[in-house]
């Protein structure tokens, strides 16, 4: 490349999928170099979120062959031409998957995915790239989950203030062995829910102060905004008042938002939160045949919460939970109950993706995008041999 302005080279690199530039890798110690510099790999993920093409990962249960098998699929191409999910999807290899565990999708970030894998009573998290094929089992945190204990909620962010990626983990009492009904712990004063907090840099953990809060749905991604992770939580278990609980990120600290006051003085059901057009939202179901959706324009203003849709179409509303995906061009992307649905917000109607199974229970989904971020492992799903692959200089 000394022939060509650095500048012309790197605007090629920022441009290439993830797979070309493992080839790109093998080429020099130079170009591994160049490739591997966090500058670079910044730029690079930035330049993919720009296209505003993500990926979908999509999880499925085999019930043939008790497996769960993954795709990963663009989003531009769920509206090309209608074909079976195995002939038009890439086939994602994931840490154990040959002992064939279910698993929690527990937080995204910059393409880096956190799995929660129930071994016993125990959870066991990862952190694993998709793109790179590049895993690393946790270590175990201060708090672990036992037989009356649960894994309440995670968060994986990344901490613009100290350059490093974060996982808060809450972890919650329960009554008795297998019921998910959090209950107050037995001082109310040391809160209801344990932190351990994660540091990827330093591949380990620490115990923070424990909260009053409980969670009604157990290892719900936080909704990253505005530097926190974000949940539906309750104050206290047994009254069970509803409240946005945040995390700030950068100074590791639990506080409360305000949901719009509409729907909460009516006692709408709220049903999730989520993220559109970069603001927080959240979606609350009005009545059998109606959902809300409420966008906060300025954060942290309860004041600034608009409602922005209204969605009465039979194809959504008759499933009681529902998951914002995407919004994109008008349309938004949901997840209800097994299945995929694309929602037109200028006339209400409501398609299929143009992907389908014949044979396999769709079981939840994920939006990514590609990233070189390394997680500094070593270890590869499919392990990579590049530094035998170099062409020496």
């Amino acid at each position: 490349m000394s022939n060509i302005p650095e500048e012309v080279y790197l605007e090629i690199l920022y441009r290439v999928p993830v797979e070309t530039t493992y080839v790109c890798k093998c080429v020099c110690k130079s170009w591994l170099a160049i490739i591997s510099a966090p500058a670079v790999v910044k730029m690079h993920l930035n330049v993919t979120i720009q296209k505003n093409n993500p990926n979908l990962m999509i999880k499925y249960h085999d019930p043939i062959h008790q497996t769960t098998p993954l795709f990963s699929v663009s989003y531009d191409s769920l509206s090309s031409s209608m074909n079976e999910i195995e002939d038009v999807a890439l086939n994602m290899d994931y840490p154990l998957e040959s002992y064939g565990f279910l698993f929690k999708t527990l937080g995204i970030c910059d393409g880096l995915f956190c799995l929660g894998f129930e071994v016993s009573v125990t959870d066991v998290l990862y952190l694993w790239n998709p793109a790179t094929k590049e895993y690393k089992e946790l270590p175990d945190s201060p708090n672990e989950s036992s037989a009356n204990q649960e894994l309440g909620i995670c968060g994986f962010c990344y901490d613009d203030k100290i350059h490093d990626y974060k996982i808060v983990k809450l972890l919650q009492y329960t009554r008795i062995v297998g019921d998910s009904y959090p209950v107050d712990r037995i001082d109310q004063s040391q809160g209801m829910s344990l932190v351990d907090v994660y540091t990827m840099g330093s591949n380990s953990w620490k115990s923070i102060e424990s909260v009053a809060y409980s969670f009604p749905i157990c290892g719900v991604p936080g909704v990253l905004v505005n530097g926190a992770l974000h949940w539906l939580g309750h104050t206290q278990a047994l009254q069970r008042s509803l409240v946005m609980v945040s995390f700030n990120v950068n100074e590791e600290r639990f506080e409360e938002l305000q949901l719009p006051k509409q729907p909460f003085e009516k006692k709408n059901i709220f049903v999730t939160l989520g993220l559109l057009k970069g603001c927080l939202c959240v979606i609350n179901s009005v009545d059998c045949d109606r959902f809300q959706i409420w966008r906060m324009q300025d954060y942290g203003v309860r004041e600034s919460w608009n409602l922005c849709h209204v969605i009465t179409n039979e194809r959504i509303v008759n499933d009681s939970l529902l998951i914002l995906v995407w919004f994109k061009s008008g349309e938004i992307l949901f997840q209800i109950p097994g299945d995929l649905v694309f929602y037109d917000t200028k006339n209400g109607t409501a398609r299929e993706p143009n992907i389908r199974s014949s044979s396999l229970v769709l079981m939840k989904q994920e939006t990514y995008f590609e990233s070189l971020v390394s997680l500094n492992s070593g270890t590869f799903v499919q392990p990579w041999r590049i530094e035998e692959e170099i062409i020496e200089e």
